[in-house]
């Protein structure tokens, strides 16, 4: 569920109401349900930036998505285990996997992977942004980028955890090639059968 406890905890703070978004405006990625429905979901999502905008219509954040759902399910808010949201990007599904009455995961229907640079989007030009390499504080990085709901760049290394992440993660982030930021994920290939990602 990701930052299911932060997100909670937000919604709890302010209220769960539409008016009290003002109070959010510099938290990263929050999710505000509210129930003036103009699209036939179960739900309206707004997601706020740490910069108090809107995020554009080409980003949804899933892991926020997932925590609305077990957010209304677990407060009796609603008793669907099949939610329907809408969103900027469109009108997206979640699943919810309840045991014991309560959720304890929840699948978010995020629609194709997007490749394209301008709707990553990615300050390149090309069909695509796969495998190239960029300059981040003076080392060269092999990285491929795609929007699932949001800008993700990856790249994969040798030793995930021997990187410095509170230095080079905002580096990532923040590159002149992603004009609306990025998530970034550091792989690392264990075996055949197990990787460990870290994002940042």
């Amino acid at each position: 569920m990701g930052t299911t406890g932060d997100f909670v905890k937000i919604f709890e703070q302010n209220g769960f109401k539409m008016e009290n978004m003002g109070k959010m405006s510099f938290f990263s990625n929050i999710i505000v349900p509210y129930r003036d429905l103009t699209g036939g979901a179960d739900m309206n999502l707004l997601a706020n930036n740490d910069r108090g905008g809107t995020l554009p219509a080409e980003q949804f954040p899933s892991t926020g998505s997932g925590c609305v759902g077990k957010y209304v399910y677990d407060r009796g808010l609603t008793d669907k285990t099949e939610l329907t949201i809408e969103t900027r990007a469109g009108i997206k599904t979640l699943w919810l996997n309840v045991v014991g009455g309560t959720v304890e995961t929840v699948r978010v229907c995020m629609g194709s992977p997007e490749f394209r640079p301008e709707k990553i989007p990615v300050a390149a030009a090309g069909e695509t942004f796969l495998e190239q390499p960029i300059d981040v504080l003076g080392a060269t990085w092999i990285v491929s980028s795609v929007n699932t709901g949001n800008p993700h760049c990856v790249t994969y290394v040798d030793d995930a955890m021997a990187l410095d992440f509170p230095r080079i993660g905002p580096a990532f982030e923040n590159h002149k090639l992603f004009p609306a930021r990025a998530n970034i994920e550091f792989v690392e290939v264990v075996d055949r059968r197990w990787w460990s990602t870290l994002g940042v």
